[in-house]
């Protein structure tokens, strides 16, 4: 029982962190208007904040690990996001 509830925890917080940081790595390559026309890193950097936010937010609601959604989150927007922000946003947010 006690390895189950680690697994379901685990695998759960796995999967907030992944799935708020591909939908940011989505919004910031998809939606050009928001760093390209703009040139606004407080906006890219305010996404970048707000998902990672969100992660932890939505795994403690649910009462799993919001430390290890939010780790996860951050490791991959740092390893994937990087190449859609600006060059301001890349500066701000790194």
């Amino acid at each position: 029982m006690v390895l189950a509830n680690f697994l379901k925890n685990l695998g759960g917080s796995l999967g907030f962190g992944l799935g708020y940081s591909i939908l940011a790595c989505v919004i910031l390559k998809y939606c050009r208007f928001i760093s390209l026309s703009h040139h606004s890193a407080v906006l890219e950097t305010a996404i970048v904040f707000f998902f990672g936010y969100m992660a932890y937010v939505s795994a403690e609601i649910l009462e799993l690990s919001g430390v290890i959604s939010v780790l996860v989150c951050g490791i991959l927007m740092a390893h994937y996001l990087f190449y859609n922000l600006s060059n301001t946003g890349k500066v701000t947010t790194g």
